[in-house]
């Protein structure tokens, strides 16, 4: 869709206009309240995009990046894992990996 946009000359032109952080957050936090999320925050985001990469399986280092994060320390605070996600690597436990049931017929 962006790249429908007609584009300015100046190639460094922003595509979307610069807001000041705070009017970006009360604009989301009245806009979730009007939808019916009131406790969702502009914050929670960021909280919801690390929980998404890390049960897609992207890599420690990258989410770190997209989070803007120097420590790893940080970006662990951020990524949540759904209980489904939990159940599924439970599951992983139980069927022996290919190496595994290899070895195990050797023996």
């Amino acid at each position: 869709m962006l790249q429908t946009l007609p584009r300015p000359l100046d190639p460094t032109t922003r595509v979307l206009p610069e807001y000041e952080p705070l009017a970006l957050t009360r604009s989301f936090t009245r806009l979730a309240k009007r939808l019916g999320l009131a406790p969702l925050t502009f914050h929670d985001l960021r909280h919801d995009a690390a929980s998404t990469l890390t049960m897609a399986g992207v890599s420690q280092r990258a989410i770190m990046e997209i989070l803007g994060h120097r420590d790893p320390r940080m970006t662990t605070r951020y990524q949540h894992l759904a209980p489904g996600h939990l159940h599924e690597a439970i599951r992983a436990l139980e069927q022996p990996s290919k190496g595994q049931s290899e070895s195990v017929a050797q023996a």
